[in-house]
């Protein structure tokens, strides 16, 4: 076997790796009923989120093959699945993953070759979006399909979080009164709370990106000093018009 397909491996494996360990991780946080208050809960899932996304976008930049890299996304999507079940919410989640992915490979080939210097950093930015928001589906979708959230649908118990975090009598007497409002359309709660969930980690995109895209810059660089990746220049023949 040679060198290069030793790191073609190593890239593959790692990445996977951080796609199951980054599912387990947040396999708690999505089924609990404190989301963020619980900071024990979200802060390794987001740490994990962060470097999974880095690593992706620097796999999807190495890999010199396209169907290695459709490999990769297939993988990601599979170890989300072997987490979360094979529900139909997963399995759409599965696609959703599938699909963006194919864009941020897309984006970042052209990002790519579209420069004559390459730019790990302009690279990276232009596919981290794409790699990352799915993520943020697939939990939502999981977040759907939770035992919990039906549970509290059942019970007629909605929003405990919120609820907890309410101190003054009034405003809680008010919040009561509101649920006892919507009481009947409880069965819509569901679909309604994921979403509101994708919405919360879509706002916390503007955070999450950027600093993945700052990791897969280091972790570029890394690569770089260690003799994992090189740049060398070429010769490129460039089209123009004329009459």
């Amino acid at each position: 076997m040679n060198s290069q397909a030793l790191k073609i491996i190593s890239i593959i494996a790692v990445v996977t790796l951080l796609s199951f360990w980054f599912w387990v991780a947040a396999e708690p946080w999505v089924h609990s009923e404190t989301k963020f208050r619980d900071s024990s809960l979200w802060i390794l899932p987001a740490i994990i989120l962060v470097v999974l996304a880095a690593s992706t976008a620097v796999a999807y930049m190495l890999l010199p093959q396209k169907r290695l890299k459709m490999l990769l996304a297939g993988l990601i999507a599979v170890t989300y699945v072997v987490v979360f079940g094979f529900g139909y919410p997963q399995i759409l989640a599965l696609f959703v993953i599938l699909i963006l992915h194919v864009l941020a490979i897309r984006d970042i080939h052209l990002e790519s070759r579209e420069r004559l210097k390459i730019h790990p950093g302009f690279i990276i930015r232009r596919g981290i979006a794409a790699i990352m928001i799915p993520l943020y589906i697939a939990l939502s979708f999981a977040y759907f399909a939770s035992p919990s959230i039906h549970e509290n649908v059942r019970t007629q118990q909605t929003a405990p979080t919120f609820k907890q975090a309410v101190q003054n009598y009034v405003i809680e007497q008010a919040y009561d009164q509101i649920m006892r409002q919507l009481a009947p359309y409880r069965a819509y709660f569901p679909p309604v709370l994921a979403f509101g969930l994708f919405l919360v980690l879509w706002g916390l995109g503007f955070v999450f990106h950027r600093v993945a895209a700052w990791l897969g810059m280091l972790i570029f660089w890394l690569l770089r000093k260690a003799n994992f990746v090189a740049i060398q220049e070429m010769d490129v023949k460039a089209e123009s018009m004329v009459l």
